[in-house]
Order: C-alpha cells, then sequence, then structure tokens
C-alpha cells in the first residue's frame, strides 16, 4: 500500500467509527483489526500525525496490546477538511491505477480476442467492475451490521450486570466465590480449566475494573490457596472471560466464611454507608422526574432580562444582544445538559442572522462576556461533560454579596 492509501485507509476507520459512537462520546476501533492491514508501526505513526500534524483527532487512548488494545478518539472540528484533502489525494491515486489497469487489460484482450474487439471492450469492463463494486458494497454493509449488533449486544451484557449489582445485597467478593463454587459444581472443567465470563462477576466491565479491583482479589484467593492459576482471556468482540485452574472448593468456602465473619464485625464507614444511601436512591422509583422548581435560587426575568440569584439581581441582559437568547435557552431547559451546537443553533435562529463564530468558540464567548460583569456566572452555568452546558443553581450554599454586586462596578 502507499503512503496516501494507508492514511485514506485509517479516515475511513475513523469516519465509520465516528457513525457508530453515540453523539459527544469517544470513538474507539481494535487496533488489532487495522493491523491486518496496515502495520503497527505505520498506523501508530499516522494516528500521531493526525492528532499533532493535521489536528483531526484528539487521541484519549492508545493499545498498550497488553490489557487495552482500542484505539479511543475525539474528532475535532478540522477533521472534516482533512477528510476531504485525503479522499481527493486518493480519488486521484485511484483514477491513476484505474487507468493504468485499464490499458493493461486493454492490451491484453486485443491480443487474446482480436476478432471480436469491435464489440466493445469498453462494455465488457464496465459490466465486471459494476459486478465488483456490487460484492464489495454488500460486504461492507453486511460488516457495518455485524458492528452495530456487536456494539448493541456489548452495551446489553453492561446494562443487566449493572442492573444485577444494585439489586443484589451480597458483597461482591463473597458473591465472586460462590460463582466459582457453583460453576465447578454443575459445569465440568476442560482442558482451558474453569471458564466464566467477567460480566458474571460483579466488579463491573471497564479494563480499570479488572487491573485495580477484580485481579487483586484473584490474587489474594490464590496466595490463599483456592487454586493455582487463574487467566483472563478474549472470548469475542467487547467480552472477556477469566479462566481457573486446580480449584480448591474447601479453601474457597473457607475464605468465604472468615471473609463474611469479617464483614459482619466491622464497623460500617461513612462512606459505606453514603454509598448505601446512594445504592437505595438508585433502587427507588422516581416519582416524578422534572425538578422543584419552586426551590429554585436562581431565576431569569425573560420579559426584562434580568438575572436573579437569592432574590438578589446579579446581571441584566440586552433584549436584543445574543447574551439573552443564550440565558433564556439555558433557563427553558433547566438542569439539562446542552450541547453546544444546540445553543449556537438557537441563538442564530432568534438573532435573524448568522453567528459569526463555531458553536464551541460563541458558547465560551457568550459566558465570558457575561462573566465580566458577573463573576458567579461561573457557578450557576457549569460544564458537566465535555462541549456542555447546564445551568443550576450553584453547588455553594452562599455566595458573597462583592461577587453578587461586582457587576455594578
Amino acid at each position: 500500500m502507499t503512503p496516501v492509501e494507508k492514511i485514506w485507509h485509517i479516515l475511513e476507520i475513523i469516519e465509520d467509527a465516528q457513525k457508530l459512537a453515540p453523539q459527544g462520546k469517544l470513538c474507539q476501533y481494535d487496533a488489532r483489526k487495522i493491523d491486518a492491514v496496515v502495520a503497527r508501526d505505520d498506523h501508530e505513526q499516522i494516528f500521531e500525525k493526525l492528532e499533532k500534524d493535521e489536528q483531526a483527532i484528539e487521541i484519549h487512548t492508545r493499545p498498550d496490546y497488553i490489557n487495552n488494545f482500542h484505539y479511543r478518539w475525539y474528532v475535532l472540528p478540522k477533521y472534516q477538511a482533512v477528510y476531504e484533502k485525503y479522499k481527493k489525494l486518493n480519488d486521484e491515486r485511484a483514477t491513476k491505477v484505474a487507468l493504468k489497469e485499464y490499458d493493461r487489460r486493454f492490451k491484453q484482450y486485443r491480443q487474446s480476442s482480436p476478432n471480436i474487439f469491435d464489440m466493445g471492450y469498453d462494455r465488457h469492463l464496465n459490466r465486471v467492475d459494476q459486478q465488483q463494486i456490487e460484492s464489495q458494497r454488500l460486504a461492507i454493509e453486511a460488516s457495518d451490521r455485524r458492528l452495530q449488533r456487536d456494539l448493541e449486544e456489548k452495551r446489553h451484557r453492561e446494562d443487566m450486570q449493572l442492573q444485577r449489582m444494585l439489586a443484589t445485597k451480597e458483597d461482591k467478593r463473597a458473591h465472586a466465590i460462590n460463582l466459582i463454587l457453583e460453576r465447578i459444581e454443575h459445569i465440568k472443567s476442560g482442558p482451558m480449566g474453569t471458564v466464566i465470563a467477567f460480566l458474571d462477576f460483579n466488579f463491573g466491565h471497564t479494563n480499570d475494573n479488572y487491573i485495580h479491583v477484580f485481579r487483586p482479589f484473584m490474587e489474594e484467593l490464590q496466595s490463599s490457596g483456592c487454586f493455582t492459576s487463574f487467566q483472563r482471556g478474549h472470548a469475542g468482540p467487547g467480552q472477556a472471560n477469566v479462566s481457573f485452574q486446580d480449584i480448591h472448593p474447601e479453601m474457597l468456602k473457607k475464605y468465604r466464611d472468615d471473609l463474611l465473619a469479617k464483614i459482619s464485625d466491622a464497623p460500617r464507614s461513612v462512606q459505606t454507608i453514603k454509598n448505601e444511601a446512594v445504592i437505595q436512591a438508585l433502587r427507588r422509583p422516581a416519582s416524578n422526574t422534572e425538578p422543584d422548581t419552586t426551590k429554585r435560587r436562581v431565576f431569569f426575568d425573560k420579559e426584562n432580562g434580568n438575572l436573579f440569584l437569592d432574590n438578589k439581581r446579579i446581571y441584566t441582559a440586552s433584549l436584543t444582544g445574543p447574551e439573552y437568547h443564550f440565558l433564556c435557552y439555558l433557563w427553558d431547559n433547566w438542569q439539562k445538559q446542552l450541547r453546544y451546537d444546540d445553543i449556537h443553533k438557537y441563538v442564530r435562529e432568534k438573532m435573524g442572522k448568522d453567528v459569526a463564530d463555531i458553536a464551541k468558540n460563541f458558547c465560551a464567548k457568550m459566558k465570558n462576556n457575561i462573566k465580566k460583569k458577573c463573576t458567579v456566572i461561573s457557578q450557576i452555568i457549569t460544564i458537566p461533560t465535555r462541549t456542555h452546558f447546564m445551568m443550576a443553581d450553584p453547588v455553594s450554599p452562599e455566595i458573597a454579596d462583592e461577587d453578587i454586586i461586582m457587576w455594578r462596578k
């Protein structure tokens, strides 16, 4: 493959991953699949080039090829221009290759069939090319459907595990031991030992959960003589399993009994009590998902453009300025995380003219303009998620008077 072909292959992977990823979330792709087409050293350099030279993406995680095999990245505003540039270069390269192949096949066809040359060589080539294009299109569509199905199945398994973790009252370490005992009782061990899906344990589904929580606990069980060894393996897209060799049920039961005795005798910490309260709140069905507007500390008077905090006026927006429409949209979507693009689109429609800045710069500019006259706006309009704004009551119980009246100076 030529350098342009390799870069174009990576850009097509980024484009497909962007279509599959939820809005505002990280895009990801398995580096092992790229290895089958582009050498590892090459695609690592290409990703670095796209991040540092082209500034098309921002890489969040690189594969270490031990515990993590995925690239994870954010797509930046310059990505589309870079994509179009390399698409043009690749199209030019493909045209040259097609013309060269056309000439080669033309000479070969004329030499092998001189008598029927006038029947239309172009029609013959077009028919063959159309069949190849259709086959490639069907293969790509089948691959996209398979990737989407695997992604949906992975999310479903993670949701089921989260529901099980919230519903159970059993300690996750005791649950892990009971799960191993149950499997060796009902399932005969194979050459790989006793194999259990990692999601069946109540230790979460991320790689950090495995490295920092699950693996240390398994190593403690191994050192206690509960089994000879354990190993994590790959079981398909987004799936992992754990295999155990030479499990000793008596040692597992003894360790479990000692663990439960320690849990029952140990005093509960403040953090444990807080965690239990959070879990109970998650289990409790919400009677009303809408916030209680009668207890808001913040109020925006849309008629006059006045913003109040604890019944004190802290800012007044011009009724014809973009800051007014910026505050209106946030106020109408109280305590909701709003994308920069949605805010930018709303203000642009209300102003009756195009706003020059891009969405990210525009939202930052609006907040900074308000902050020049009212410093506490940073506690009212926050960034709960990247590229999102949210208007809500300040977390701090009290705001100093000098901060509130600073806009008048």
